[in-house]
């Protein structure tokens, strides 16, 4: 048996995960997620995640494991062990030292995360094609 590496098929992956619901403020989720404040800033929002870069981040760390979370929606409960996939990744990479810019947006990415954890709120990939 070959030991290869396969790279993971991007297919597979939604392209836009949004907080369900959003944490920044109430209102409908689309009117919130659409007029987002840190967006037209120029900041990271905290209820957008975009899955072929997460997935592109974790392949960069060698946790492409954890990637299996991209799914189409994610309950609470598996936001938070995703998060908690997330910290072990970020810990195993930096201990390899692994590619350091990635490492940092992974970390990032568990700290929105968490903040979605807090908030009690799960990811949707529903409000996706209305966001483009």
């Amino acid at each position: 048996m070959s030991n290869r590496y396969v790279r993971f098929d991007r297919s597979a992956f939604v392209r836009l995960l949004t907080a369900d619901p959003p944490v920044c403020r109430g209102g409908r989720p689309l009117e919130v997620l659409a007029n987002c404040d840190r967006v037209r800033r120029g900041e990271p929002c905290w209820c957008r995640f975009e899955a072929e870069t997460i997935a592109d981040d974790l392949e960069a760390i060698a946790a492409t494991d954890v990637s299996e979370w991209l799914t189409d929606t994610l309950e609470p409960e598996d936001v938070e062990a995703f998060a908690d996939d997330l910290e072990r990744a970020v810990n195993l990479a930096e201990a390899r030292s692994a590619d350091d810019d990635a490492v940092q947006r992974v970390a990032q990415l568990h700290a929105r995360l968490r903040r979605l954890v807090r908030a009690g709120a799960g990811l949707t990939d529903r409000h996706s094609d209305d966001l483009d």
